[in-house]
């Protein structure tokens, strides 16, 4: 078996070219004076069964400050499917009732105050119908769903 075979069918070639162009781009965000970092992006796979990987990520830039007072961005999926959107994110040390969620224009707001204080402002691909979220919470994990607007 070779190594491109792990990968699902993923060019790992490709791959590790973006992971340079990922730190180019840390490299010149900071050069700039830029503090924040923010990416949406797909790929397809060369595997028969069409794999699609889809990446969000946000890097901020800077010293940290203490410990106690900083605010995290937690890790965030968002999945766009047929008739809703599907969040998932880690939230681990929270509590259900510290957990605060807004719809704000093509945002969807995160908000999380416990132990560890998380906040993250997700860009969503389609308008979606602020009425309609529903979310479960259990062992740290966050799931999130709103439907469409049609």
């Amino acid at each position: 078996m070779k190594i491109r075979d792990l990968a699902f069918g993923l060019d790992l070639e490709n791959v590790l070219r973006g992971l340079g162009g990922l730190l180019d781009t840390v490299q010149k965000a900071d050069e700039q004076g830029r503090s924040t970092i923010n990416k949406i992006g797909q790929f397809d796979s060369t595997d028969p069964q069409k794999i699609k990987v889809a990446c969000n990520f946000n890097m901020k830039i800077g010293k940290l400050k203490d410990e106690n007072q900083r605010t995290m961005e937690p890790l965030v999926n968002v999945f766009d499917e047929e008739d809703y959107i599907l969040v998932i994110s880690e939230l681990p040390g929270i509590e259900e009732n510290q957990i605060q969620i807004k719809i704000i224009d093509s945002c969807l707001e995160l908000c999380a105050f416990g132990v560890q204080k998380y906040q993250v402002t997700i860009p969503l691909p389609c308008t979606v119908d602020e009425k309609t979220i529903i979310y479960l919470y259990k062992k740290g994990i966050l799931e999130i769903t709103v439907l469409k607007k049609t």
